[in-house]
């Protein structure tokens, strides 16, 4: 039985500002589109992650392309709204 731990994930924005974050352990890449969406504001974004670019929400689970498993740091680029 897989336990379901939580992740702890670094967000860096823009190369510059630093928030660190924990979501479930069984998170998909779309719900972290979705967290960015909704706790961020943050609507269209690329999300680099260890050796992995997404640029948009798909049910693909984060942990396995973890190298760690237990979390990571993800560069979200976006344009900020004017």
């Amino acid at each position: 039985m897989i336990q379901n731990e939580e992740l702890t994930i670094i967000f860096i924005f823009n190369s510059h500002n630093v928030v660190w974050h924990a979501m479930d352990g069984n998170c998909t890449i779309a719900d972290i589109f979705r967290e960015l969406k909704d706790k961020f504001n943050i609507k269209k974004c690329m999300l680099d992650i260890e050796q992995h670019t997404f640029i948009k929400p798909i049910n693909l689970f984060l942990k396995p392309i973890l190298r760690d498993g237990i979390g990571c740091d993800i560069h979200v680029t976006y344009a900020k709204d004017e």
